[in-house]
């Protein structure tokens, strides 16, 4: 296992990129501006070289997960064997647990077009149209055992929802 400084990464992302081809790595990830430092930053001819095709498990969260991201990602590596179903899009929180939400392995991720004016009334409608009424949203996975979801209205400190175990196939959104 490798662990490279954050100024390393953000000085030469494709740093990471040849570390997972060199090694053959399976597991590795990221917030989704580390894939999307990478659309941005590492050059087409520089691609070339990278056999991402070991790459299992590409999770990714830390921060809002946008579906352009993950798009241009595997549009950008998918050349150099990335495949899509490699994507772990997770949810967890630093100061309580390393992972509440994630998976399944080796499955696309969960992408939803949403009312953005039902959302505003914490509802989620599915459409079909990309428009400026609509939303993007990254499913998270389900919950992981031996975790409860629970949402909070922060203004009233009042219980809003909460979702049952992983035993009981649960799925967090974001």
């Amino acid at each position: 296992m490798r662990y490279w400084r954050p100024v390393a990464f953000l000085q030469r992302p494709a740093l990471w990129l040849e570390t997972i081809s060199k090694t053959q790595a399976t597991v590795s990830g990221g917030p989704d501006f580390a894939y999307d430092l990478c659309v941005r930053k590492i050059p087409a001819a520089d691609r070339d070289g990278l056999d991402l095709s070991s790459w299992k498990v590409a999770f990714t969260g830390a921060e809002r997960i946008q579906a352009a991201s993950i798009e241009r990602f595997v549009e950008a590596f998918g050349p150099c064997g990335f495949r899509r179903e490699a994507f772990f899009p997770c949810y967890g929180l630093a100061e309580a647990t390393l992972m509440v939400s994630g998976g399944p392995r080796q499955t696309p991720p969960t992408i939803l077009r949403v009312s953005a004016d039902a959302l505003a009334r914490h509802q989620v409608q599915e459409i079909g149209s990309n428009g400026s009424s609509s939303r993007t949203l990254v499913g998270c996975g389900q919950t992981m055992a031996g975790h409860t979801i629970t949402i909070v209205d922060r203004k009233r400190v009042k219980r809003v929802q909460t979702g049952p175990s992983a035993r009981s196939g649960s799925k967090a959104q974001a």
